[in-house]
């Protein structure tokens, strides 16, 4: 699949839109956070994971919301069964997406502060135990249109 780009979130409660946003560039899908503002605009508290979910559904994604009882490092394996990229729940107020679980390191892009490589004990502090697996059903059509700069 595509090289992952960070897209950096400019409003405070538009993490999730930017996950949301990075999940379909990704799939080569080159919407803009004005058209994802079009479809569901981010209030004073931000959006839920439930809202993101609905709103990727919109775009014919697949979801899957997921509660991870991830307890010690050793347990974090187990998110090597959820299908990367996905979004994580972060400090029980933000969202970043998880490009990569690798045998070392957890890799996430944080829409608020860039690209992190982290160890796993640096996952456990800030991961809220939610994740949001989405996977393109055969009904998904991206964006072809290319962004302006």
């Amino acid at each position: 699949m595509s090289k992952f780009k960070l897209v950096q979130q400019v409003q405070q409660t538009e993490c999730g839109l930017c996950c949301v946003l990075m999940i379909l560039r990704y799939y080569k899908s080159y919407e803009t956070l004005e058209d994802l503002r079009e479809c569901l605009e981010a209030g004073r508290d931000g959006l839920s994971i439930v809202q993101l979910r609905d709103l990727l559904e919109i775009k014919k994604f697949k979801t899957r919301m997921i509660k991870c009882n991830i307890k010690s490092p050793e347990d974090i394996s187990g998110l090597n069964q959820v299908k990367a990229p996905f979004i994580a729940f972060w400090n029980k107020q933000h969202f970043v997406v998880v490009s990569k679980v690798k045998k070392n390191y957890v890799e996430i892009l944080d829409p608020a502060s860039g690209k992190k490589k982290l160890k796993y004990s640096e996952f456990l502090e800030a991961f809220s135990g939610y994740i949001l697996e989405a996977v393109p059903t055969d009904e998904f059509v991206p964006k072809k249109d290319k962004p302006k700069r």
